[in-house]
């Protein structure tokens, strides 16, 4: 059986492998399939040397590993298939049945508004209303769209998820909210539903248990983690740092998610809440 020592230049890349690995060893086989090559297989092995037998009879089984890699390969791409055309079918159900209530809901609305005269004070109100239900069917319209086009996990959901809800926020309650992202921030669609869920539970906390007048939210992706940080100013309206508060709820959520959740006090006033999750 021929064998041959690594080129020099791949040698210590090689033992980065092994290191990294826990193996003692290393063997590069080639990967081929009628006397044509695919590529290579990179066997590692405890022992301070590989028994040529046991070599020989895996570069012997190569063109059936091949068969049984380019097996796998189509079944995922079959099973990717199968998933597009099931988002796609989700995808129109749900323009159907999810959107169309909500179009009658936004013409309604936007008729109502168009009897109450401008100078009435309950105009406000109402188009402030239209605005939020015009805003609900844009979101659905995007996620569906996402659906329809096949759209898998780590898209950039977040992002825009976040600063909707900060516009929703800010126009319900009349709380100052800011903004602070990157433009794109791609996660998956279960940790950003998470972190959203974070978020809401958050401001509604702010709302309910603060006299909070600005609140800031800065979110960003760092070393193979998502950061949200959100700072309100209740201590500075009030000139009082506000009451310590232990939200378990948000504690045991962070938790399940292996993240962490520190609660600080800017310049002994304003609270800060900063969450890190893992992606």
């Amino acid at each position: 059986m021929p064998t041959a020592r690594a080129p020099r230049t791949l040698v210590a890349p090689l033992e980065e492998l092994a290191r990294l690995l826990d193996v003692a060893g290393l063997h590069i086989a080639p990967l081929t399939r009628y006397d044509r090559q695919h590529g290579h297989i990179v066997i590692g092995y405890q022992g301070l040397r590989a028994h040529r037998q046991d070599l020989r009879a895996l570069i012997d089984a190569m063109p059936e590993l091949l068969r049984v890699i380019e097996q796998a390969a189509l079944v995922d791409q079959l099973q990717d298939e199968s998933a597009s055309h099931e988002r796609v079918r989700i995808g129109r159900d749900l323009h159907d049945s999810a959107i169309q209530p909500y179009l009658g809901l936004k013409y309604a609305v936007e008729c109502v508004a168009m009897r109450i005269p401008a100078e009435n004070p309950a105009r406000a109100e109402v188009d402030a209303l239209a605005e939020l239900v015009n805003a609900e069917v844009a979101s659905l319209r995007e996620l569906i769209s996402g659906l329809r086009t096949g759209a898998r996990g780590g898209d950039n959901a977040l992002v825009p998820a976040v600063r909707r809800q900060a516009r929703r926020f800010a126009l319900l309650f009349g709380i100052e909210v800011e903004v602070e992202c990157p433009e794109s921030l791609p996660s998956s669609r279960a940790l950003a539903g998470a972190l959203f869920h974070l978020l809401n539970e958050t401001l509604n906390n702010v709302r309910k248990h603060t006299q909070a007048r600005h609140v800031r939210i800065a979110l960003h992706g760092e070393d193979g983690a998502v950061t949200l940080r959100v700072v309100d100013d209740s201590g500075s309206v009030t000139g009082r740092a506000a009451p310590a508060f232990h939200p378990h709820s948000l504690h045991e959520r962070v938790a399940e998610l292996g993240g962490s959740l520190t609660i600080s006090r800017r310049d002994g006033l304003d609270t800060e809440l900063l969450f890190r999750i893992p992606t």
